[in-house]
């Protein structure tokens, strides 16, 4: 059953929109990024980046939505270097094979993103 127009629905819409309008993010991958025998783990992206930011205060934390396609937005957490405007991922994949190639689309808030849900479908909610 579909969900309701509810405060995360009108949050995809607005993402939906701003894709639209905006080029996604393409992601530079780092599958060897370490920090002394500290690396990243998979599906840990969240921590990962927070570990790496405290460790190197000339990036930063950017959260946002790994777009799957147009109907689908993974959360996930990478590294910005505000000199060149790259988002370097960080977090290792958990299979092996290639990157993925998803894009990348910021998080503009609010809501706080700590308040979402992990994975935004369009397909559960009502048409508008």
């Amino acid at each position: 059953m579909k969900e309701p127009q509810t405060a995360n629905h009108r949050y995809f819409m607005e993402i939906r929109e701003r894709m639209k309008v905006y080029p996604l993010k393409d992601l530079c991958f780092c599958p060897t990024c370490s920090i002394g025998t500290w690396k990243p783990k998979p599906r840990e992206c969240l921590e990962n980046v927070a570990f790496w930011v405290e460790h190197n205060p000339q990036h930063i934390k950017v959260e946002g939505w790994l777009v799957s396609n147009e109907d689908i937005l993974i959360k996930h957490a990478v590294v910005g270097d505000p000199k060149t405007g790259k988002l370097y991922d960080i977090t290792p994949q958990d299979h092996d094979g290639p990157p993925h190639s998803m894009k990348f689309v910021p998080h503009i808030g609010p809501p706080d993103f700590s308040d979402l849900p992990t994975i935004l479908n369009w397909a559960e909610f009502e048409p508008l």
